[in-house]
């Protein structure tokens, strides 16, 4: 049986529920989110290990769907049940810096989006590059140089936690934001929020995807 690799891909983040591994792929002319049933793992027979760069064990892509935004991480909303991506756009000074100047707060291409893909109808055979830009409004322009981002129930809150960095010198930025326990349609409620309002917490360089955990009693975060 032949097997074709992903060409050129740059995985821009992953994110596993209910046995399905979720694999953001922000190529142009794709934006998609491939998926991988994990119940799929073949076992390659000796001959073909060469061929495919020395791995024993393959996974196979199941299937896929357009992303809409370019997605440059994935996370999942563990408590609302949707996923969330967003698209890293660069913002500022050339140099290695992440600082959340107040000129990129809140501009049009920093686009964060919550959806559940089975109510916006994204099908790899309908859509085209252009279409996965605009398939649906973005629910946030906050914040630049976005790396990763996630939300889960905290009380009667929703809080989303969005991680920023540029570079492989300067600090990271995890920004806190606490929310309305409701969505707008598919955004978290969050009316206007300035600049001020949110709580930045300072990381090492480096900082990108995050992941919420749920465990039996509690939830996790993963950075």
């Amino acid at each position: 049986e032949n097997f074709c690799t992903l060409p050129n891909i740059h995985v821009g983040g992953i994110e596993q529920q209910n046995g399905t591994l979720y694999v953001a792929d922000p190529r142009k002319g794709m934006q998609s989110i491939l998926e991988f049933d994990l119940l799929g793992l073949y076992e390659l027979p000796p001959e073909m290990t060469n061929r495919m760069y020395g791995y024993r064990y393959l996974l196979r892509q199941s299937s896929l769907f357009h992303s809409p935004t370019k997605p440059s991480f994935i996370s999942y909303d563990i408590d609302n049940n949707k996923f969330v991506v967003g698209t890293y756009v660069r913002c500022g000074k050339k140099v290695g810096f992440h600082v959340d100047p107040e000129k990129c707060f809140n501009q049009p291409a920093n686009r964060l989006v919550w959806f559940n893909k089975t109510d916006i109808g994204l099908n790899i055979s309908e859509s085209n590059d252009a279409e996965s830009n605009n398939s649906t409004d973005p629910c946030w322009h906050y914040f630049s140089e976005m790396q990763g981002a996630t939300s889960a129930r905290v009380g009667n809150s929703t809080i989303v936690w969005v991680s920023s960095s540029y570079g492989p010198i300067a600090g990271s930025h995890l920004h806190v934001v606490n929310t309305s326990p409701s969505f707008t349609g598919e955004c978290p409620d969050i009316g206007s929020v300035f600049l001020d309002d949110v709580a930045i917490l300072r990381f090492p360089p480096g900082l990108e995807d995050l992941h919420i955990e749920q465990t039996k009693d509690r939830q996790y975060m993963w950075m």
